[in-house]
C-alpha cells in the first residue's frame, strides 16, 4: 500500500477574528481514505476540522473564526486509512498520535495578528538569502549582513567602496506570500516605513511592485542615525521598475515602465525594490513594514 505524502505551506500571517482557508496537496490516497486538520491555538482550544477534496490531490480546510484569535495557531494533517492506519503530518509518521508514548508531536503554524497590526514584508534576518541583487561591481562593492540595534536581528549591508557618477546599486524581494493570510486589511495601510541608516548623508529610492509590473516609488534620505522612516501611500509616484535579473545580453532596457494608467493598490503588490546610485554608501538595513493609520501613525 502506497503511503500518503503531502505539500504544504503555511501561510506566515492571518488576521485575527476572520476565518481562512488552508489548502494542501495530498498524494497516496484512496477514495475510502479520510482527510482531517487537529488545530490548537495560543489558548490553549482545541478542534478537529475535516478537508474536503477539491480536485486532483488539492484538499482545503476552513478554520473555524473562533480559534483565529491574537498569537499562534498550530495544526497538524491526519491522514486516516480504510484499513484503521493513521499518518500525521508533519512528519509523515504512521501510528496512533494520541498514544500514551507516541513522542512526535511536529506541527506547522501560523501567527494570529492582533487588530492594527503592521505587516513586516521584508525581516533582513529570515529573508536575507531570499533578495535579488543588483550589483555591477562585485571587486569594489560589499553585501553584508550584521548586526543590527535591535537585539536578536540582522541588518542588510551595502557598501560601495569606489564609487563612480551614475553607479547603481539595489536588491529587490518579493514578499506576495506574506500578505495572502491578510489580504482583508490591505485597503487600510496607509504607509510604508523603512528602518535605516548610512555612514554618509545619502539618497536611496524605494519601490513597490504590483502583480502587473507598475511600480509605485519615492525617494528617502538617509543619516547616520538609526531612523524609522514613514512614506505615506498616497505619496508613492510612478515609477520605472529595474528588472531582475539582470536582462541578456546586456543592451536590452534594465528599466521597464509600465503604460497602464493603473493607480496603487496595496491589495496588488508583490515586490520591493530599492536602489541608491553612486555616492559613498554603506546602508543597513533591518526590515521592512506596512504599517496603517492608527494613534500614533496618520495620514495627516
Amino acid at each position: 500500500m502506497t503511503e500518503p505524502i503531502t505539500n504544504h505551506q503555511p501561510l506566515p500571517e492571518v488576521s485575527s477574528g476572520q476565518s481562512f482557508t488552508l489548502h494542501s496537496a495530498i498524494a497516496g490516497l484512496d477514495t475510502t481514505d479520510k482527510v482531517s486538520i487537529e488545530i490548537r491555538n495560543s489558548s490553549n482550544k482545541w478542534k478537529t476540522v475535516d478537508m474536503q477534496r477539491i480536485g486532483g490531490y488539492e484538499y482545503k480546510a476552513n478554520v473555524p473564526v473562533d480559534m483565529v484569535t491574537p498569537g499562534i495557531i498550530n495544526y497538524r494533517i491526519m491522514v486516516k486509512r480504510y484499513n484503521g492506519d493513521t499518518y500525521t503530518f508533519p512528519g509523515g509518521f504512521k501510528g496512533n498520535p494520541y498514544a500514551w508514548d507516541e513522542w512526535r508531536n511536529e506541527s506547522w503554524q501560523t501567527i494570529v495578528a492582533s487588530e492594527q497590526s503592521p505587516i513586516e514584508i521584508y525581516h533582513a534576518t529570515r529573508d536575507g538569502e531570499k533578495i535579488m541583487l543588483y550589483n555591477t561591481d562585485w571587486r569594489n562593492n560589499r553585501v553584508e549582513y550584521i548586526a543590527a540595534d535591535d537585539p536578536g536581528r540582522l541588518a542588510l549591508k551595502m557598501t560601495m567602496a569606489k564609487p563612480t557618477a551614475g553607479q547603481l546599486m539595489g536588491w529587490q524581494f518579493y514578499f506576495r506570500d506574506k500578505l495572502e493570510g491578510r489580504k482583508s486589511e490591505l485597503s487600510s495601510f496607509l504607509k510604508v516605513a523603512i528602518k535605516a541608516r548610512s555612514t554618509e548623508a545619502v539618497t536611496a529610492h524605494l519601490s513597490l511592485i504590483d502583480t502587473d509590473a507598475n511600480a509605485f516609488g519615492a525617494t528617502v534620505d538617509l543619516t547616520q542615525e538609526w531612523k524609522t522612516i514613514e512614506i505615506p501611500v498616497s505619496s508613492l509616484q510612478k515609477d520605472s521598475m529595474l528588472l531582475l535579473p539582470r536582462p541578456y545580453p546586456g543592451f536590452q532596457n534594465l528599466w521597464f515602465t509600465s503604460s497602464s494608467a493603473k493607480t496603487l493598490r496595496m491589495e496588488d503588490v508583490e515586490l520591493l525594490s530599492t536602489t541608491s546610485h553612486g555616492k559613498p554608501l554603506a546602508c543597513r538595513t533591518t526590515g521592512r513594514s506596512m504599517v496603517r493609520s492608527t494613534k500614533k501613525l496618520t495620514n495627516r
